[in-house]
């Protein structure tokens, strides 16, 4: 289980940090409003919700570990 909180904890911040750069560059470039076309799609958002059900899921499975 510790390897799986790892690896999640490890892919949120890849994105996070890809995420950041991407946008900085995006304003440096001028082109912020096509940027944030480009990340409001249903793949970023059914990313996010993945992530965030796999988050839940392990800190559900953490607690039902260790009780107490």
């Amino acid at each position: 289980m510790n390897l799986a909180r790892l690896l999640v904890a490890i892919a949120v911040l890849i994105l996070v940090v890809g995420g950041y750069i991407a946008s900085q560059f995006a304003v440096w470039s001028g082109t912020t409003a096509q940027y944030a076309q480009r990340i409001d799609t249903e793949p970023v958002k059914m990313l996010a919700l993945v992530l965030f059900v796999g988050i839940v899921a392990l800190t559900i499975a953490r607690k039902a570990e260790a009780p107490e």
